[in-house]
């Protein structure tokens, strides 16, 4: 595994409409402005949520930095703090309040036919515990895991992986995940299987055009 911090994590939703750009809605979000030092377990800031930050094994494993922890967080910005891995194994859950979005929601969560889903953070390898694996995973309502947005087991790479299928991972090359970058994925909820796009580093956090990753 690896350990990483993200600034800003944002899963927004994009309803079907011919004006999509005026039907952008924020669905959770957290800037990770807790107190430096600390742990992220229990911590319960941003909105969208429906509970707090859990740690498992423990809850030490994932702790909070501040702009001051060297070396210096590529992308960084005046927003909140940063969330990284302090060992090997370390995994933060926190369940989304979808209550109020039944338009992207169906019998088996978030993933309505027709719905794209937006999700951004910024992520960085500070220090590789082997062959690692981190990023944003989302998981089903049976808590089972599947698709993964960062760096795809043992690829040192940024790029996705439907950990459910048992697959080897998409990533872009040439990149190195110890190199911060801003990653920006789109999944766009279809009959049949779904497409994900990833985009790294674009310079906007709904970026059109050709993106790095592109997969069903």
């Amino acid at each position: 595994q690896r350990s990483m911090r993200s600034t800003v994590f944002a899963m927004l939703a994009l309803l079907p409409s011919a004006a999509a750009n005026a039907q952008v809605t924020v669905m959770a979000s957290d800037s990770f402005a807790y107190p430096v030092p600390g742990l992220l377990n229990n911590s319960n800031g941003g909105l969208g949520w429906d509970g707090s930050w859990s740690v498992l094994f423990g809850g030490n494993e994932v702790v909070m930095f501040g702009p001051g922890t060297g070396p210096p967080f590529p992308g960084a910005d005046s927003i909140g703090g940063y969330m990284g891995q302090a060992n090997g194994f370390g995994r933060a859950i926190r369940v989304l309040d979808t209550g109020p979005h039944g338009d992207v929601t169906d019998v088996n969560g978030i993933g309505r036919d027709g719905a794209t889903i937006w999700i951004s953070f910024r992520s960085v390898a500070y220090q590789v515990f082997g062959a690692h694996i981190g990023g944003v995973t989302l998981r089903d309502i049976s808590e089972r895991e599947g698709l993964i947005i960062g760096s795809p087991f043992g690829t040192y790479e940024w790029g996705v992986d439907d950990l459910s299928a048992g697959g080897t991972g998409v990533t872009t090359t040439p990149s190195d995940t110890q190199n911060g970058a801003f990653l920006v994925a789109r999944i766009d909820f279809m009959p049949g299987a779904e497409r994900v796009r990833l985009y790294v580093d674009p310079t906007s956090e709904f970026p059109i055009g050709a993106a790095q990753v592109d997969v069903m």
